[in-house]
């Protein structure tokens, strides 16, 4: 008697004929930042009708060649604090509805080592045009 390995066997059943699972095409999804009561929520949407939010976290930076950005008050009033170009800071919420601005926390502070802050201030609005990449924030 013969022994019949898994490939030798399934090439016999088929009649030599070799046969490939291929798993199926995904769907195409459509990933949008929403802003929510709670905060910032990354929502897919796909072809076939699947959905799922699941809350973001947007980190981000000044755009490069603006020298950093910043910090204002609600009417965009220059607050005399800002975040320096190489420093990172957590989008928190958006700012006045067609203002132009966002809400934002630096994460690296001048004390921390990271150079190029001035100011005393570590949270405030900053101008939405000037970041690195300004079509991440849900805001108008």
């Amino acid at each position: 008697m013969e022994l019949v390995t898994g490939a030798a066997l399934a090439s016999a059943l088929l009649g030599g004929t070799v046969v490939v699972a291929v798993p199926a095409m995904q769907d195409t999804c459509k990933v949008t930042i929403e802003m929510r009561q709670d905060g910032p929520v990354r929502v897919e949407t796909c072809e076939d009708g699947t959905r799922q939010v699941r809350p973001t976290q947007i980190i981000a930076k000044a755009a490069p060649g603006t020298g950093g950005l910043v910090f204002r008050d609600e009417k965009g009033n220059d607050l005399g604090s800002g975040i320096g170009e190489g420093q990172q800071f957590l989008f928190v919420d958006c700012g006045p509805k067609g203002s132009g601005l966002i809400n934002v926390f630096q994460l690296d502070k001048a004390s921390e080592g990271a150079a190029g802050g001035w100011g005393a201030l570590y949270a405030g609005y900053v101008k939405k045009a000037y970041t690195a990449n300004p079509s991440a924030y849900p805001c108008n």
